[in-house]
């Protein structure tokens, strides 16, 4: 069974803060995103990784930035993630940009702020 990474505890952490603070159900706030409350469940514990467009749909239905499940995250986790891989090599690279492409805008631009806050840290 493959680990859960910390950034993903983190972001599930956020999400079940921000659905209490708005008093939503995890039926509740799946049912805004089209998804299964056990889907819910699983990012809560970090078990599902989130996509970038449930990001889009998660923050839109609980009024936050897409930024907001990464505030306070521990930087030394992403360091770690990023330290353990290997470099992207151009066909990936490629491949990465054509998939950013087909994300609507809005998407696009919150993925450019994360990252910009990301490698800030």
């Amino acid at each position: 069974m493959p680990t859960i990474h910390p950034i993903d505890i983190h972001i599930g952490k956020q999400l079940r803060a921000k659905r209490n603070q708005h008093g939503i159900t995890q039926e509740e706030l799946a049912a805004s995103v089209g998804v299964t409350f056990q889907q819910i469940q699983k990012y809560e514990q970090g078990k599902n990784r989130i996509s970038g467009s449930r990001f889009y749909e998660l923050a839109n239905t609980l009024n936050c930035s897409v930024e907001y499940f990464f505030e306070g995250s521990d930087s030394e986790s992403c360091n770690s993630l990023v330290s353990n891989q290997r470099p992207v090599d151009e066909k990936e690279w490629i491949k990465i940009r054509a998939d950013f492409c087909r994300l609507p805008i809005p998407i696009q631009q919150s993925i450019r702020k994360l990252i910009n806050s990301l490698s800030h840290q």
